[in-house]
Parts: structure tokens; sequence; C-alpha cells
């Protein structure tokens, strides 16, 4: 029954959740005596019409998002915005809100001897006690009680909260005590076992109950209580179907009562000893009728199925007929298609090497003609140049000679001061150097050694991935005898990709041997420069001194050189002009006949290489058309023969399966009629057995109402 909503939410106002503890799996309804104790009262309360109401399982190992928010225990109850998760707090929100049916109480005796027994089990399974007797005192009272107050429950004749939080417990005592101490309530208590013998009874407690393997489950997960047997383990493991202890001990006080017991059995035994007789007849009388049956049917199906085999046998050898035929008429035009193709593949790979090999001989006939022009004009230019450069030459060395003459005068003088102050300086710079070069030496070898080990590295990735390539390119070409544009595409992929690949590893190698050799270099050169500053700085004040004394040489040497070498370069300048001009005339003839017979010599390729493919395409259009023309016959031919094989074969199955159906139809009215007299047998046999079976339990009736 759904109440009134709040607002425009479209949430009844009556609506509650429930958040109850989950079994061992985070999905099942689990064992927990507070949350079935809430559970029970949401659901009395449900029956009346009072509420509505949903369970939702959470698991406090690894609670949802939106259960963290709510609380952190459980049960938790949600009305609208109201969250609670303290037990009384639960139960009174619920009586004030959700007063009918009432289950309140109000007997102080019956809640005082219900406040300590399960304090006293917690002990006693947690082993902080091993002895059962503070549990049994307890139980003793609460058995009193019942038994003096003769209510059928703890408050009065109907269910109330007390007894939703007395009754889980009480279940929760029996099945764990059972399972983990082999102790159990006493028979002797026989008020508590009435009491939860009604508690059976309740649809409101049955459906709120968890399974005696989530109870085991809940109590042995706990540190203190002890550990079950391997065999124990298999009986309450969860993942067996779920059984709940519902059977109540009885103990019989009445000695009438043993007896009428007594007789009940002796007469129910002799029903079922009659019972047994008559069906087993019955059985036997079947399995008479049924192995006929069977073996008529077996007679009717082994007929039918060598009829079909015979049949399909046939069938077969028919069609293994017409598919050879078609095969080879197959085999036949493919054959003369692909001999076609081949002769008219050869004649137009004979005419392009014809008009190219025309075509190659006029462009070397052309090229040799042009080559031999320029070089006519080529060493008439030479000559001149030769003539104009050897008269330049004669001049230059006779103002030369007496410039050198004078430079040598000069610079002996100088050379002698310079030598003087250099000897001193490359003593000190050989001194220095020799240092240097030793540590470059050093250095330098072991960045060599570094780059030879990384090069050899890369050298053998490069060898394997090319090796890679051309293997990859001898199987695509192999293969390449019709489809060579496609097997060559493959090839040359793969050998990019591995050449890549080979590439980015010599990169890699590479660029670590480069940078340790630019480390090593750096210490090296550091080196070197510390030691070449102290030798030029030295270098430097012996050069010093030397330069100015070759600079007051010098300049009077270069005045006289500069005086005669500029008479040398007019002269230079005036013949190199006129050769340059002779040279820029005779090549620039040059050029434009080789342009013009190279275009010559390239007209008549394009006008051959435009032939050649005209032919090429008009003989591969030829041989695709015959290739279609025979290949359309083929196929016609093969869908002549497979159709005529299927409907032989279509004809003597249709035959198989009329012979199969008369033969199975024949073995079904058998079996039909053997299956009804044994039928009738049986159900002449049952009466005969249940109706002594009735006479037999009326009497036993009889006797126990006596």
């Amino acid at each position: 029954m759904m109440g009134d909503t709040n607002g425009g939410s479209g949430v009844p106002t009556n609506y509650v959740q429930l958040y109850v503890k989950s079994g061992e799996n985070g999905l099942n309804y689990g064992a927990c005596p507070f949350c079935q104790m809430v559970y029970m009262i949401l659901d009395l309360k449900a029956r009346e019409g009072e509420l509505t109401y949903d369970v939702i399982t959470i698991s406090m190992s690894r609670p949802p998002e939106e259960f963290k928010k709510l609380a952190n225990r459980l049960p938790v109850l949600k009305h609208g915005d109201e969250i609670l998760s303290d037990n009384d707090e639960i139960v009174q929100y619920l009586d004030k809100n959700f007063p009918y049916p009432d289950l309140r109480y109000d007997n102080v005796e019956a809640n005082a001897v219900c406040l300590n027994f399960f304090s006293k089990f917690s002990f006693f399974i947690k082993q902080v006690k091993n002895s059962p007797e503070s549990l049994l005192k307890e139980l003793g009272s609460l058995d009193a009680f019942l038994e003096k107050a003769g209510m059928p429950y703890l408050c009065g004749e109907t269910i109330s909260n007390l007894d939703c939080l007395v009754l889980p417990k009480l279940q929760h005592i029996r099945v764990a005590c059972k399972a983990l101490k082999d102790f159990e309530i006493p028979s002797s208590m026989k008020a508590i076992w009435r009491y939860m013998g009604r508690a059976y009874t309740s649809t409101t407690f049955r459906k709120t109950c968890p399974s005696d393997q989530e109870i085991v489950y809940h109590w042995r997960m706990k540190a203190e209580t002890p550990h079950l047997s391997e065999e124990k383990m298999k009986v309450y493991s969860t993942d067996t179907e779920p059984r709940f202890s519902s059977d109540v001990v009885i103990q019989f006080s009445n000695p009438f009562h043993r007896k009428a017991l007594d007789l009940v059995s002796v007469f129910c035994s002799k029903a079922l000893n009659l019972v047994s007789v008559y069906c087993s007849k019955a059985l036997n009388l079947v399995s008479v009728y049924c192995s006929k049956a069977l073996n008529l049917v077996s007679v009717y199906c082994s007929k039918a199925l060598n009829l079909v085999s015979v049949y399909c046998s046939k069938a077969l050898n028919l069609v293994s007929v017409y598919c050879s035929k078609a095969l080879n008429l197959v085999s036949i035009y493919c054959s003369k298609a692909l001999n076609l193709v081949s002769v008219f593949c050869s004649k137009a790979l004979n005419l392009v090497s014809v008009f190219c090999s025309k075509a190659l001989n006029l462009v070397s006939v052309y090229c040799s003609n042009a080559l031999n022009l320029v070089s006519v004009y080529c060493s008439k230019a030479l000559n001149l140049v030769s003539v104009y450069c050897s008269k330049a030459l004669n001049l230059v060395s006779v103002y030369c000679s007496k410039a050198l003459n004078l430079v040598s005068v000069y610079c002996s003088k100088a050379l002698n001061i310079v030598s003087v102050y250099c000897s001193n300086a490359l003593n000190l710079i050989s001194v220095y150097c020799s240092k240097a070069l030793n540590l470059v030496s050093v250095y330098c070898s072991k960045a060599l050694n570094l780059v030879s080990v990384y090069c050899s590295k890369a050298l053998n990735l490069v060898s394997v991935y090319c090796s890679k390539a051309l293997n990859l390119v001898s199987v695509y070409c192999s293969k390449a005898v019709n489809l060579v544009s496609v097997y060559c595409s493959k090839a040359l992929n793969l050998v990019s990709v591995y050449c890549s690949k080979a590439l980015n590893l010599v990169s890699v190698f590479c660029s670590k041997a480069l940078n340790l050799v630019s480390v090593y270099f750096s210490k090296a050169l550091n080196l070197v420069s510390v030691y070449c500053s102290k030798a030029l700085n030295l270098v430097s004040v012996y050069c010093s001194k030397a330069l100015n004394i070759v600079s007051i040489y010098f300049s009077k040497a270069l005045n006289l050189v500069s005086v005669y070498c500029s008479k040398a370069l007019n002269l230079v300048s005036v013949y190199c002009s006129k050769a340059l001009n002779l040279v820029s005339v005779y090549c620039s003839k040059a050029l434009n006949l080789v342009s013009v017979y190279c275009s010559k010599a390239l007209n008549i390729v394009s006008v051959y290489f435009s032939k050649a493919l005209n032919l090429v395409s008009v003989y591969c259009s030829k041989a695709l058309n015959l290739v279609s023309i025979y290949c359309s016959k083929a196929l016609n031919l093969v869908s002549v023969y497979c159709s005529k094989a299927l409907n032989l074969v279509s004809v003597y199955c249709s035959k198989a399966l009329n012979i199969v159906s008369v033969y199975f139809s024949k073995a079904l009215n058998l079996v039909s009629v053997y299956c009804s007299q044994a039928l009738n047998l049986v159900s002449i046999y049952c009466s005969k057995a249940l109706n002594l079976v009735s006479v037999y339990c009326s009497k036993a009736l009889n006797i126990v109402s006596v």
C-alpha cells in the first residue's frame, strides 16, 4: 500500500529503507540479530498496511560511497531525510511514526529475564568462559518465565518488540553453539522450544531469518571463536544450498503417546511394505513391456538406417561423379584462358622491348653527336685559355722573381731574428703540447673504444634488420609471378620499416657514442686550452718581439711586392678577360646544340613509348575478354552439373526420409501400445497399494485418537 508523496519528488511518505548486513558473498542477506529485529518490526507493520519498505544489503568490508555518507554501522533506517543508526532510536521512531500495529510492551519482568542471556552466550562462544553454566542459568530463567506466564509470546498473545529482539538471538544461540561448541539448548527447556516453535510458524520470522550457513559464518569470522573442522566447513559453507533450523525438540512424558506412536509406526511400516511389493511388480511389468518396445524400435530403426545409408551412398556417388566432371571442365577452360593470356602478354612484351630498344638507340646516337660537338668547342676554348694564361704567367714570373729576390733578402734577416725567438717559443710549446697531446690521446682512445662498441652494436642490429628485410623481399619477389607490383610494394614497405628501425637504433647508439665523445673531448679540450694558454702566453711574448722586427722588414718587402704585383695583375686581368670572353662564346654554342639534339631524342622516345603502351593495352584487353568468356562458360557448366547433383540428392534423401518416417511411425505405435498396457497395470497395482495404505493409516489414526 503506497502512501502520500513528499511534495513533487514522487517518494511516498510511508516509504522507508533498511540497510542490513550482507552475507559472505557481499550480496545475500547476512546474519545480524539486530538487523533481523528491525526487519521483523518493519514487516509486521507493513502487513497492516502502515508502511512500505525496501531492504538493502551492505558489505561493511567494502561499503558503497553513498552509504559511507549515511553511517558507519548497521542497521540503518532511512525515512525521507531522517537517518537513524541506533537500535533503540530506530524502534522508538517506528513506534511513533507508524503506531499500527502497536508492538510496544510494558512487561518489566519479561524485559528483565531477557537482558543477560545473549551476553552469556557471547562469553561462551568466544571462549571467554569454557563452561556453559552461566548461559544455561540465564536460559533456565527465560524458560521458567515462559512456563509461568503461559502465554504464546513474552508479553501476550501476539508478537511484540521484545519478541523481535529475543527470537533472532535464540536462533543464533541454537545454530552457532551447535556448530562451533557442540552445544544445544536442552530439550528439557520445553517452554523455550514451544516459544521457538511458534516463531517458526510465523511468516514474518521465516521471511527475516538468515540461513544456518550465514549465522555460522557471522560467528566463526570473529577472532575469539573456535575454528571449524574441514568436515563442518563443508557442511556450513555458504556455497551450499541454504538451510534453516526450524525443527522443534519435544519430549513426551505421557506413556500412552509413546504406545500410540509405536502402533502408528507398525501400521505405516506394513503399508510401506505392501506399497513396495506392488510397486516392484508394476516396475517389473513396465520393464518387460518397455524392453519389448525397445527391441521392436531397434529392429525398425536399424532397417530404416540401412535404407538411408544405401540411398545416401548412391546420392554421394552421383554428386562425386558430377562434381568431378565440372572440375575437369573448369580446369580445361582455365588452362586455355591462361595459355591465351601468356601468348598475348608475351607478344605485348616483345613489342615493348622492340620499341624501347629503338628509342634507346636513337637517344644514344643523338647524345653521342651532342657530346662530340661539346668536346670540339671546349677543346678550342681550352687551347685559347692556355695560350693567354701562359703569356700572363710568364710576365707574372718575371715580376714576381724580382719581388721574391727582394723579399728573400729582407725575410732572411727577419727569419734569423724570428728563428731565435721562435726556437725558444717552440721549445716551450713542445713541452706543453706534449703533455696536452698525451692527455688528448688518453681521452680520445677511451672515446674511440666507446664509439667502436656502440657502432658495432648498431651495425649488428642493422645487419639483423636488413637480413630480415632481404629475406622478406626474396620471399615476396619469388611469389611475384603474376602480381609483381603488389608483392614488391609489400617488400619495399617491409624494407622501409626494418631500415627505419635499423636507422633509429643506429641513431640511438651513435647519439650515445657522440655524447661520450663530446664528454671526453670536452675534458681533453679543457686540458689543451689550459696548457696551450700557457704556451700562447709565452709565444705571444717572444713573437711580439719577433713580429716587431719582422713588421719592419716585411713593410719594406711588401712595398716592393705591391709595386711589382700590381703591374703583374694588370697584365693578368687583360689576358684573362680575353680568354673568358672566348670560353663563353664557344660554350654557349655547345649548349645550344646539346639542347637541340636532346629535345629531338626525347620526342622520339615519347612517340615509341606511346605506341608500345597502346599495343600493351590492346593485347591485355583481348586477353581479359577471352579469360572472362572461358570462365563464364566454366561457371555455367559447374552450375548445371551441381544443380543436377543436388536434384538427385534431394530425390534420394526424400525417399530415405519417407521410409524412415514409415518405420518410425510403426515403432512409435508399438511403443504406445506396450506403454499403455504397462501404465494400466501400474495404475491397477498402485490403486491396490494406496487402498491398503489408506486402510492401515485409518486404523493407525483410530488407535491414536483412542
